[in-house]
């Protein structure tokens, strides 16, 4: 089976900054080859300044991309629509490209069924190290799952740039602590 565009096989990616660890590209590739679709998959080393030129660089090839960080937040801001996870967490790690660019948050779901897996998935208290958009997809994911205390463990803001624990603002059952000193 051969799925084109205009001659051409589809295109997929994981973008993000850094990304040569990805192991994306095999595991893309070796369900293609099982499911016999004539699909390219690669990785592209993108960062947030960089995210809308890339993006405004590809073709009618392109169908998708898996986002890493820190373009979690740049893609959902990206997508025309996004599903319900990722209007929750602010952030996308899937973007489907088309005529309009689909937005997908498939972390919740991938991290509450982890969590069931490892029998934790009836805890009544959690601990989400970090207050990025990995760190609210947990904190989502948690959510759904009956947690009733979450307690979110940042880093000072001027160590991590960004908002940390901004995901504990509008919800009662979670709360922040700030690491003094960095990670070791």
């Amino acid at each position: 089976m051969t799925a084109e565009r205009d001659g051409a096989p589809f295109r997929l990616a994981v973008w993000g900054d850094p990304i040569e660890h990805s192991r994306s590209p095999a595991l893309h590739d070796a369900a293609y080859r099982v499911l016999g679709l004539d699909w390219e998959y690669g990785r592209r080393r993108v960062d947030a300044a960089g995210f809308d030129a890339a993006i405004a660089g590809l073709d009618r090839t392109w169908r998708g991309l898996s986002l890493t960080m820190p373009l979690k937040e740049r893609a959902f801001a990206r997508a025309d629509v996004a599903d319900d996870d990722a209007r929750l967490t602010g952030a996308a790690n899937t973007l489907l490209l088309g005529e309009t660019a689909h937005g997908f948050n498939t972390d919740v779901g991938g991290l509450a069924a982890a969590l069931v897996e490892a029998g934790l998935g009836s805890s009544r208290t959690a601990r989400v190290l970090g207050g990025g958009a990995t760190a609210r997809s947990a904190m989502v994911s948690l959510l759904r799952l009956g947690v009733e205390r979450i307690e979110v463990v940042t880093r000072p803001r001027s160590w991590s740039g960004s908002a940390s624990g901004s995901g504990c603002r509008s919800r009662p059952r979670c709360s922040t602590i700030r690491r003094p000193r960095p990670w070791t």
